[in-house]
């Protein structure tokens, strides 16, 4: 066995950005976030690089979401919770894994390389053509009649689509690729496959994220005065008066943080913003 040490900095000293909020310009990432590992330390490297070249070019931060990126949620758990332990990026840790998928991991995030100047115009253009290849398979599937009564083993009602018989678990797009109009390459039909597969899953996720965005994105003031929320429980005032959290979102995930705290949070923040543009 073996014993690896090292010294890290306390996490509510950090941006989502990774910028420190006590030294401007310094951005930190890795082990001395408290994280172990190398894709988390290639993650926080990658975010943090690119923040501190767009702060020297003047330009804004990149900070990922929970529901955008592994790395999304890394960030957002060692800013908002902090850690006791070596962190270890988890994907029980996710609460949005249906759509952080490995196979759209480039309709995710290429748009946003892109955005900040880390995909040249080769590789966009290729994205850009894989794209759209998806797009017409998806739309293709769900126009498009299967014309058999069986296929994989499946029996189907005349009239069926491609798409109704591709929602069925046992159906893989082997077993129908040739009911396509235009063929489609393995690879994208693939692709057709687990999109329509998950797509009442998906369907739902994305209500929940954006019932959710509705206190997600409210700003809290950051010299907020939590200490003379009374209604607030103890416990909930120490902890959001030492994470300080940039949102309503991001103080409902601090450990101690109560939904009842974080109802009461947003009727003084709505409040103190009303009271401000008077």
């Amino acid at each position: 066995w073996y014993a690896v040490e090292y010294g890290f900095v306390f996490l509510d000293q950090l941006y989502h950005s990774l910028l420190c909020k006590t030294l401007s310009m310094l951005f930190r990432a890795v082990q001395i976030n408290g994280t172990s590992g190398y894709e988390e330390a290639a993650a926080q490297g990658l975010v943090a690089g690119v923040n501190a070249a767009r702060a020297a070019l003047g330009k804004g931060h990149l900070c990922l979401g929970r529901s955008q990126a592994y790395a999304g949620v890394m960030i957002d758990d060692l800013v908002t919770k902090g850690v006791d332990e070596p962190y270890r990026m988890l994907t029980s840790r996710a609460e949005h894994r249906i759509l952080l998928r490995h196979d759209n991991a480039d309709l995710r995030l290429t748009p946003v390389g892109r955005e900040i100047g880390l995909v040249n115009d080769a590789d966009w253009e290729a994205f850009c053509e894989r794209r759209a290849r998806l797009e017409r398979g998806l739309a293709q599937a769900s126009s498009t009649s299967l014309g058999v009564r069986e296929a994989g083993g499946e029996s189907f009602a005349g009239g069926a689509t491609i798409a109704e018989a591709l929602r069925r678990p046992e159906i893989v797009f082997d077993d129908i690729a040739n009911r396509f109009p235009d063929p489609l390459p393995a690879e994208i039909g693939e692709r057709v496959a687990i999109e329509i597969k998950c797509e009442g899953y998906v369907s739902r996720q994305r209500l929940a994220i954006e019932k959710a965005a509705r206190t997600e994105g409210v700003a809290i003031p950051e010299r907020f005065d939590y200490d003379s929320i009374r209604a607030l429980s103890l416990e909930a005032r120490e902890k959001l008066a030492k994470r300080r959290p940039r949102t309503l979102g991001a103080a409902g995930r601090i450990p101690g943080v109560t939904p009842s705290d974080v109802a009461i949070l947003s009727v003084f923040v709505h409040r103190d913003r009303s009271a401000a543009s008077c």
